[in-house]
């Protein structure tokens, strides 16, 4: 039987991720494991912290997963969080392939949404509108119920896909909802005037792309659909944060221009 995580243990770990201190929680973590490597309590809480460390962190954490479960290869539990890992290392074959070890019903709300996830970023759009299509709309009803902030990443992931596949209209719909649902989704102002883009309304892309920017950090850290548990790394926020001024300087360089076009200025 595992053993139980020390309070001790939990307590410096935490303390380390809410100082945004990864590389060390991942150590605290990866000490742990080798110390107890049997313990699948302390691999899957490992997985958690390793993934937001370096892919050298990550590195000597799969030899421990791999030597777990080649001793207890039905325990799907463990085999859901080494498919979270595989797809965190953009390794979606090998991340697939494990998933596809686990039936659907016997799956957590969250490893769900990360294999639909993996399913994208490997390109299987078909694959993903067929899911879309016979299972999300009764899944979508328990996963809302169960796992709310699971469904809003769920349902802006979805979206996303729907966009890709150029099924707009429903793209649309969800992109808003996910932004009715969770206002300080700073990524989803972002794929929302895309969209606009895409579809050639610009002035209705100006004012998403402008709210998008008047998001505080501080609001932005209370994005509850974010896939990570602390929210956006810093770098990551200036990188959305640049691709909306780059989209929005993109547009009003054009609407100007569209201006003089038609009321040219006097001679």
């Amino acid at each position: 039987m595992s053993r139980e995580l020390p309070d001790h243990f939990v307590n410096t770990v935490e303390g380390y991720t809410d100082l945004n201190m990864l590389e060390e929680a991942a150590e605290e973590c990866l000490r742990m494991v080798e110390a107890d490597p049997t313990n699948r309590k302390f691999l899957t809480y490992a997985v958690g912290k390793v993934s937001m460390g370096t892919p050298a962190q990550r590195s000597k954490l799969f030899p421990c997963l791999d030597a777990y479960l080649q001793a207890h290869p039905d325990d799907l539990y463990v085999v859901e969080y080494h498919a979270a890992l595989l797809a965190v290392e953009n390794r979606h074959a090998e991340a697939l392939a494990q998933f596809a070890r686990i039936p659907y019903e016997k799956r957590g709300h969250d490893a769900y949404w990360l294999w639909f996830r993996t399913l994208i970023d490997a390109g299987e759009l078909a694959q993903a509108r067929d899911w879309i299509r016979t299972v999300w709309p009764a899944y979508s009803l328990k996963v809302r119920s169960d796992e709310f902030t699971t469904y809003v990443k769920f349902l802006w992931d979805v979206s996303w896909c729907l966009f890709k596949l150029e099924e707009y209209t429903e793209a649309e719909a969800g992109f808003k909802s996910v932004i009715e649902l969770d206002p300080c989704a700073l990524g989803a102002y972002l794929d929302l005037g895309r969209l606009f883009v895409r579809l050639n309304r610009p002035q209705e892309a100006i004012p998403v792309f402008k709210r998008g920017l008047r998001l505080t950090w501080k609001e932005i850290d209370q994005q509850c659909s974010y896939p990570g548990i602390i929210g956006y790394f810093p770098e990551e926020r200036r990188q959305i944060e640049a691709q909306i001024r780059d989209e929005l300087t993109k547009l009003q360089s054009s609407t100007t221009k569209e201006l003089h076009e038609v009321h040219p200025a006097p001679r």
